[in-house]
């Protein structure tokens, strides 16, 4: 009994005595973390990371990788990434968000993701898919085909807004090149 009882008193100093981490104000993303060092404001070491669900020491071990041959945009601090491909011979842009990590498919309940480019706005729209059962207002894949698209090598812009995982993002940069081949 007293072994039981010095272990729970040996843990709650433990706890008591721990660094005291501050959580983000509301509706802004986590602060950074270095992934190298396997701790940061929003996870201790083994904890998971609340953008992909990796523990920190598996999230220093991978690199995010587009997995269409398309470019990753990074929505804060690994709370989402972007994989947006271009498509020249077709003029489809295609914009695939995905969790932190990039390795699952994570769902926005807006129905379009409007970008600004140097020639104007452009409105990729959700797409609804009877195989996952993704709809508008509940889609991780945002599609625009467009004549102004075709035989571009690069596209240079900003993500208008963008709520995902329930933080605001506005003004995020990206410049994708076409898919190589196209």
């Amino acid at each position: 009994m007293n072994r039981i009882l010095l272990a729970f008193a040996t843990c709650l100093f433990l706890s008591a005595c721990g660094e005291q981490k501050e959580l983000p104000a509301a509706g802004k993303p986590a602060p950074a973390h270095d992934h190298a060092t396997e701790a940061g404001p929003h996870h201790a070491p083994g904890e998971k990371c609340a953008g992909c669900d990796a523990s920190a020491k598996i999230h220093a071990e991978h690199d995010h990788k587009p997995q269409r041959g398309g470019v990753l945009v990074e929505l804060g601090e690994e709370v989402a990434q972007i994989e947006l491909v271009l498509e020249a011979s077709s003029g489809t842009l295609s914009a695939y968000v995905l969790t932190g990590c990039a390795d699952k498919p994570q769902r926005l309940k807006q129905a379009d993701i409007k970008i600004k480019t140097a020639t104007g706005e452009l409105v990729l729209a959700a797409q609804a898919s009877a195989l996952s059962g993704e709809k508008v207002g509940d889609s991780a894949l945002f599609v625009l085909s467009s004549p102004a698209l075709k035989g571009l090598a690069s596209l240079k812009g900003q993500i208008v807004h963008v709520d995902a995982a329930g933080l605001p993002f506005d003004g995020v940069p990206f410049e994708v090149s076409a898919k190589k081949g196209e």
